[in-house]
């Protein structure tokens, strides 16, 4: 029963639906013609142009009158000039030094004492080992199978002698060897480097070869 009822209602809406879309084209076609009439009867009013009116600015100046003024006078300095009177010597007026007076005795005309100690590298001449000595190989590292290397920094003087305490450890493989390289450089001679025509103190270092043979 009641789905004769639904299939009723689908035949009815079918059979209006045609009817139904003229009527709402129609109602849709009267609310335009009438909105249409309602805005062409509105009074439209033309737009006018404001009219400007012209301002005019009148600037004033004032003429500067140019005013020189001179500079003031410039002073000379006064200086008295002390002269000879009438009767008087050009001896018997004081002046302010007299070179006869100066003491040059008691300039010290000596040149300083330069006791500078120089790089290798800057020296002209490089000081030249002209006695080489052998360090003693420490008992101890002998029976070890122990070798190494030890490189020695010491300052050669004026004459190639190494100076007393500048002898420093500058690189070892092994502690065991620093005493001996230490007391044979010591012991080692130098020709002296120069600069120019004088020697000078030059900073050199010594290696020392610690090997079995």
């Amino acid at each position: 029963m009641e789905k004769e009822k639904r299939k009723a209602l689908a035949r009815g809406i079918e059979h209006d639906y045609p009817r139904n879309i003229q009527i709402a084209l129609s109602v849709s076609l009267l609310s335009f013609i009438l909105m249409f009439n309602t805005i062409k009867s509105l009074p439209v009013t033309p737009y006018a142009r404001a009219q400007t009116e012209n301002i005019t600015m009148v600037e004033e100046m004032n003429a500067l009158e140019e005013v020189t003024v001179p500079p003031p006078p410039v002073q000379r300095p006064q200086v008295q000039v002390e002269v000879a009177e009438p009767g008087e010597t050009a001896e018997q007026v004081d002046v302010l030094t007299d070179i006869n007076n100066l003491d040059f005795g008691n300039i010290d005309v000596t040149p300083p004492q330069v006791d500078s100690v120089y790089e290798v590298y800057a020296v002209e001449a490089m000081p030249e080992i002209t006695r080489f000595v052998t360090p003693e190989y420490p008992e101890v590292a002998r029976q070890a199978g122990i070798e190494g290397r030890v490189v020695v920094q010491v300052v050669v003087d004026e004459r190639g002698n190494i100076v007393p305490g500048s002898e420093r450890i500058l690189a070892s493989t092994n502690e065991i060897f620093n005493e001996p390289a230490l007391e044979a450089a010591r012991a080692c001679a130098f020709k002296p480097g120069q600069m120019g025509d004088r020697p000078v103190k030059v900073r050199v270092n010594i290696p020392f070869a610690f090997r079995l043979r």
